[in-house]
């Protein structure tokens, strides 16, 4: 059932989904839209901070469950959102709040418990109260659902609101799986060696209950869209595309606390555009591997554990990561490598990204531990927000535990440009070419709390072994 609530003017309307019978909504968070009753669900994150929201030392060695909170509804034109927060949220007495990303720049009207702000366009947010990290409430605001299909429709595997036990479905070429809003899909969906698939809806895939490593992977497949969809609890990466090409991820939410629970890791894939994405996770969020096709999943290794090079190699090239909103638990937000068994990594984009929080190694690093060449890597328009990282960029040409070519790859032809950073201590960042070749570094309008920076030495970045070509640019007022 879909409800619908008209507001006053023509074009403006709100889309609300119930949740499935019998699930308990979270005991943090109230919320309505327009007045409008929106569910809220409990999620888990990961633990990151001790009940204090002080951040734990040990936050990227363990993955323990924390709570957290989420809902979800469509609009079209401005809304009034109001959230209570209620008496047992972590957080302490509630005194003010923060919404990420900081660039939308709301600033809700604070009553006792009760904050209230419009939102003129649908947008993914992460509602902080006190500025804690301690179970926030994300809010997926979605544009209108276009082309809904009807439950009949041939080649549809449809999911309506409740709750339903998939398991492990293996897709066929021309066929599509929609999840309804107000639906959760227990459940993992593979697709190997086809073509023409479509993952849609509003409704939530949850890997709660998964028995395999992987929440969605795509082996040997083309023209595949994922749209719309939440996926909650993958047992391991989110999404994993393999050996695949022609792939277009839109507006998908994923929120993973597991370790190794990457978001979208594209992996010897070409033509891949991932758009209007929101991830919380807790290892790597966007990540550009390399893999080879042996056992289908590029990790081959011999009797004694060891790596093999064997199996073939196809290049990562033309992707896209663009107008997302990461929140990175652990390792790294955007990330190249460090499995680079590719015949190349080239023309991988990252843009109008806000990375709302980033926890724990790298917010951006691109690692070079086998021979593929990588080139032509771009990152423009990135907003960091809540750095607290070992390091703020690295790119490094190094084995690593994954390495299993004799030789890494050189790095060439990286910008960085329109890059702001806020933070409240200093960050490093570090150039090492200790095995290959980095050449052709540009940072072009990158400012540190509002500080354009015109040096190495002004960003607190290493330089170290055969690296050549480092330029910063500052535009002209």
């Amino acid at each position: 059932m879909v409800i619908t609530m008209a507001l006053t003017t023509a074009q403006a309307k709100v889309v609300t989904y119930p949740a499935p019978a019998g699930l308990t909504a979270s005991p943090y968070y109230e919320v309505t839209v327009n007045g409008k009753s929106v569910f809220v669900y409990p999620i888990t994150v990961a633990t990151i901070a001790d009940e204090t929201g002080k951040l734990r030392p040990d936050r990227h060695m363990i993955d323990i469950p924390a709570p957290a909170a989420m809902c979800y509804f469509d609009m079209t034109g401005p809304v009034k959102i109001t959230v209570k927060v209620l008496d047992g949220a972590p957080q302490g007495p509630f005194q003010s709040v923060l919404v990420r990303p900081l660039r939308h720049a709301i600033r809700p009207v604070v009553k006792k418990n009760t904050l209230t702000f419009s939102l003129q366009d649908p947008a993914q947010l992460s509602v902080e109260p006190n500025g804690s990290v301690l179970a926030p409430l994300f809010i997926f605001a979605n544009p209108p659902e276009k082309d809904r299909p009807k439950p009949n429709t041939p080649g549809l595997l449809y999911f309506g609101p409740g709750e339903h036990d998939l398991g492990v479905h293996e897709a066929k070429s021309n066929s599509k799986i929609y999840i309804a809003g107000g639906a959760v899909v227990y459940g993992q969906i593979n697709g190997e060696s086809v073509t023409n698939v479509q993952v849609t809806g509003r409704g939530i895939l949850n890997g709660k209950r998964a028995t395999q490593g992987r929440h969605q992977r795509w082996f040997k497949s083309q023209n595949i869209t994922i749209d719309g969809i939440i996926q909650l609890d993958s047992p391991s990466w989110g999404i994993k595309l393999l050996h695949s090409s022609d792939v277009f991820i839109h507006n998908v939410k994923i929120i993973n606390y597991r370790g190794a629970c990457d978001a979208i890791d594209v992996c010897s894939s070409e033509n891949v555009t991932v758009d209007g994405v929101f991830a919380r996770t807790h290892d790597d969020t966007f990540n550009v591997k390399g893999l080879t096709d042996s056992h289908g999943h590029g990790y081959p290794a011999d009797k004694d554990g060891n790596w093999l090079p064997d199996g073939n190699r196809r290049p990562s090239r033309n992707i896209r990561y663009l107008n997302s909103v990461i929140w990175n638990d652990r390792a790294h937000a955007l990330m190249i490598g460090p499995e680079t068994r590719a015949t190349e990594i080239s023309d991988v984009l990252f843009r109008d990204i806000d990375i709302i929080h980033a926890l724990s190694v790298d917010v951006i690093g691109i690692f070079s531990s086998d021979s593929a060449p990588i080139r032509n890597i771009r990152y423009e328009n990135i907003r960091i927000e809540d750095p607290r990282v070992m390091t703020l960029f690295e790119i490094r040409a190094h084995p690593s535990y994954t390495t299993a070519d004799k030789q890494m790859g050189p790095v060439s032809d990286v910008l960085f440009k329109n890059i702001t950073v806020t933070t409240p201590s200093p960050l490093f960042s570090a150039l090492c070419g200790d095995n290959a070749k980095i050449k052709g570094v540009t940072f072009d309008n990158l400012r540190i709390n509002g500080v354009p920076m015109r040096s190495a030495e002004e960003m607190k970045l290493l330089i170290r072994g055969d690296v050549e070509d480092v330029r910063f640019v500052v535009p002209e007022k």
